[in-house]
């Protein structure tokens, strides 16, 4: 089904055989199109909420709903709605282009979205609007590249993929600044009608963000709300 909305209600995690909740009594809810901030300190528990929204880990107390449904997201059909980024993007032994449109036959590119996703991520100076450079080979694990140019790569290929939610975690923190904001201002105008879920620790990622909240202590607070309608 489409997404619409995903809430949690009164959800704790720990690890098994800890007694110690690395998150406590979580309340957040995530509508269609919202653009999201998570902020904290490291350890503060950002990645496991992402897991838990994600469907790679599931709560140890608490309800989660999805579309109103009580549901758990640790299932196939649930991760294709979701496309993650992490810090470090792992990238195949062959071209920009294989990598951005990884798993699907080259038959079936869709240039078009190809080549506006490269414009979202501001790939084209690196590229200078050279279709022969996407077919350029990134080398093993990505050694022709520079760090940034490997996260927009990494970015580009979730862009590609179908979701429903997109999650970046610190995936944009070998750009520059300035390269960091155009990217996130594009990727918000690009995925208007979708949910976008950033992690970071710089505050200069959170400022295209309509809800910004706060991980401390294993709590989430809500410290920012702009342009939200309730």
């Amino acid at each position: 089904n489409n997404f619409e909305n995903l809430r949690f209600d009164q959800v704790d995690f720990k690890y098994e055989n800890s007694n110690l909740l690395v998150l406590k009594k979580i309340d957040i809810t995530i509508k269609q199109g919202d653009k999201i901030a998570i902020s904290g300190n490291s350890g503060s528990g950002k990645s496991t909420l992402v897991d838990l929204i994600s469907g790679l880990a599931e709560p140890t107390n608490g309800k989660i709903f999805l579309n109103n449904e009580i549901i758990n997201l640790n299932n196939k059909s649930w991760f294709k709605h979701v496309g993650y980024v992490p810090q470090k993007t792992f990238l195949i032994d062959d071209t920009i282009e294989k990598n951005i449109t990884f798993g699907e036959k080259e038959l079936l590119f869709d240039n078009q979205r190809l080549k506006d996703i490269i414009d979202v991520v501001e790939l084209n100076d690196f590229l200078k609007n050279d279709s022969e450079k996407l077919k350029s080979n990134v080398g093993e694990f990505g050694d022709k590249l520079s760090g940034g140019q490997k996260q927009r790569i990494g970015i580009a290929r979730a862009l590609y993929s179908k979701f429903e939610i997109l999650i970046l975690d610190e995936a944009t923190n070998a750009l520059d600044l300035n390269t960091e904001n155009k990217v996130l201002e594009n990727i918000c105008n690009y995925i208007k009608d979708k949910t976008l879920i950033i992690i970071s620790h710089r505050s200069s990622s959170l400022k295209s963000c309509n809800k910004i909240y706060e991980i401390k202590n294993g709590d989430l607070n809500l410290i920012n709300k702009k342009w939200q309608n309730i």
